[in-house]
């Protein structure tokens, strides 16, 4: 079984954060990223004016959202998952997340570092597939909104028939520059 730190851990850096992260990395097919491990330029631009278009403009919020594998590097200016490689393979297909605190199970306010940030509940695709080097969210008519490696370095992922790749605790971090 695997540890959780407690919610009210004060500091992303604490003794059970840390073995938390240790445990996952060593006994788990997948990665952790909590709010500390981000990599930059972790959401498009598009999202950012997609977020602008639905909170002063009224724009329709997306109805769902689907979570990709690709083997391409997106980055900032990357909107479309049309360009981009999603990965094929037997089994292979995007999970799709609803918008509720099932599929995003926590949204938090951090004043203490003038932030806030939504986590992602895990994601679970089964392979067989291999090539993947980035997960994307993208929203229902596909603009890619974030992006997470899947390894560091960059390096693509394989995974054989029937076993399971699970990504956990994907953030997405709101925080002035």
């Amino acid at each position: 079984m695997i540890r959780r730190p407690p919610r009210s851990t004060p500091k992303p850096s604490s003794a059970a954060s840390d073995v938390y992260k240790r445990q996952v990395i060593t006994n788990r097919l997948g990665f952790f990223y909590g709010v500390n491990h981000m990599p930059n330029g972790l959401t498009t631009n598009r999202f950012k004016k997609n977020i602008l278009n639905v909170f002063f403009l009224d724009s329709t919020e997306p109805t769902s959202f689907t979570v990709r594998l690709v083997s391409d590097t997106p980055d900032e200016d990357t909107n479309n998952i049309s360009e981009l490689t999603e990965i094929t393979g037997a089994n292979y297909s995007a999970v799709t997340l609803s918008r509720n605190s099932t599929d995003f199970d926590v949204i938090t306010e951090d004043d203490a570092n003038d932030a806030g940030f939504v986590e992602l509940a895990d994601v679970v695709f089964t392979g067989a597939f291999s090539g993947a080097t980035h997960c994307v969210l993208c929203d229902n008519s596909g603009d890619v909104l974030a992006y997470w490696p899947l390894q560091t370095g960059g390096a693509a992922v394989t995974v054989s028939a029937n076993q399971t790749y699970t990504l956990q605790n994907g953030t997405i971090k709101a925080v002035d520059a």
